[in-house]
C-alpha cells in the first residue's frame, strides 16, 4: 500500500488531467457548436438568410449529395452552355432558394457566398 504522499500525488495528476479534460470539452463545444450558432444568428439579424449550421459536418453532407445526384443523372441530348446546375448543382439550389448571397458551412467553417457582380465587385475593391 502506498504512503499518504504518494496517494496525493496520483489524486493531484488526476485531478489536474480532469481539469484538463474538461476544458479541452468545452472548447470543443465553443468552436462546434456554440460559436457557429452564434454567427448563424448574426447573419440571420444582417439579413443573410442560408443553410441552418448542423453540427461537425455544416453542409457538407448535402453538397455531396447534391454532386452525386446530379452526376448520375445523364445529360440532355442536346448540347448546353448551362452546365452550371450540373457542375455546382449545390450552389445553384440555394441561390434559388436563398438568393444570391447566402450563409453555406463547411464543418464549423462558415462560408458567405456572393454571386452579385456589383458586390463582389465592391468586395475586391475593399480588400486593396
Amino acid at each position: 500500500m502506498g504512503s499518504t504522499g504518494e496517494l496525493f500525488c496520483w489524486s493531484s495528476v488526476s485531478g489536474v488531467l480532469l481539469l484538463l479534460l474538461c476544458l479541452a470539452l468545452v472548447r470543443v463545444v465553443y468552436e462546434l457548436w456554440w460559436k457557429p450558432i452564434q454567427i448563424q444568428r448574426m447573419m440571420v439579424a444582417q439579413g443573410i438568410k442560408g443553410l441552418p449550421y448542423r453540427f461537425f459536418h455544416g453542409s457538407t453532407k448535402e453538397i455531396l449529395g447534391m454532386i452525386k445526384e446530379a452526376m448520375q443523372r445523364p445529360m440532355d441530348h442536346h448540347l448546353s452552355h448551362d452546365i452550371f446546375p450540373r457542375i455546382q448543382p449545390h450552389v445553384h439550389a440555394w441561390v434559388n432558394t436563398y438568393g444570391p448571397n447566402y450563409l453555406s458551412w463547411f464543418g464549423a467553417e462558415r462560408q458567405l457566398v456572393v454571386t452579385e457582380p456589383e458586390m463582389i465587385k465592391d468586395i475586391l475593391k475593399r480588400q486593396r
